[in-house]
């Protein structure tokens, strides 16, 4: 039979293991879900940079040594230039939307569609159109030309874009990685694209008859 020592000894353990548990989650909750400023130790930063392999990395370097900036534009004319030379002498298409639609569309939705443009001196080399919702980012469009290809102008941009501009957005999304209707994933575009810490989803497809 236990004596009044031992019991007092059982309940003393439960009782401090109780308030190590409670102490242990509460912190622990809060080091992955709130932000610490760098004078508190330890914690999961909510906006923790998106890691970029060495090739995007090396991009942004060459870009920042090269004086490249980055900046909002209106100008669709200035990229519609790049993205149709890029279509054209790759794949010989052009862009879905001609500039005059885009800048319709843009007109009439000024907040939701939105250009930045990567600038050599006063030079437009590269840039992305993206549509925004709430908290997801879309990227309508990329394209770059061989000299914003030659000095890492987009490395740069989306570094910007995923770190800093849109660092609280939920969800940034580069588009489908396929062709023929899903059929075929184009992996150099899939590799540019987990380069800037994206991964692959699968995108249902739903038809309606009407």
């Amino acid at each position: 039979m236990a004596n009044v020592q031992d019991i007092v000894f059982i309940l003393m353990q439960g009782f401090s293991g109780a308030v190590a548990g409670y102490i242990t989650n509460k912190y622990a909750v809060n080091m992955i879900f709130k932000e610490y400023t760098p004078l508190k130790i330890g914690g999961a930063v909510k906006k923790n940079k998106v890691k970029f392999i060495e090739s995007r990395r090396s991009g942004i370097r060459k870009a920042l040594k090269n004086e490249i900036r980055i900046e909002e534009s209106d100008h669709l004319e200035l990229f519609w230039d790049i993205l149709n030379t890029n279509l054209k002498n790759r794949y010989g298409v052009r862009p879905v939307h001609t500039l005059q639609e885009m800048q319709l569309l843009k007109s009439r939705f000024p907040e939701n569609i939105v250009l930045y443009l990567a600038f050599q001196g006063e030079r437009a080399i590269g840039g992305t159109l993206l549509y925004l919702m709430g908290h997801i980012v879309h990227t309508q469009y990329i394209s770059a030309s061989l000299e914003g290809k030659e000095v890492g102008a987009l490395d740069l941009l989306f570094d910007y874009l995923i770190n800093t501009q849109y660092a609280t957005c939920e969800y940034f999304d580069f588009g489908q990685s396929t062709e023929n209707n899903g059929e075929y994933l184009n992996e150099a575009l899939i590799f540019q694209k987990e380069g800037f810490g994206g991964r692959g989803v699968i995108y249902d497809i739903y038809e309606y008859e009407l």
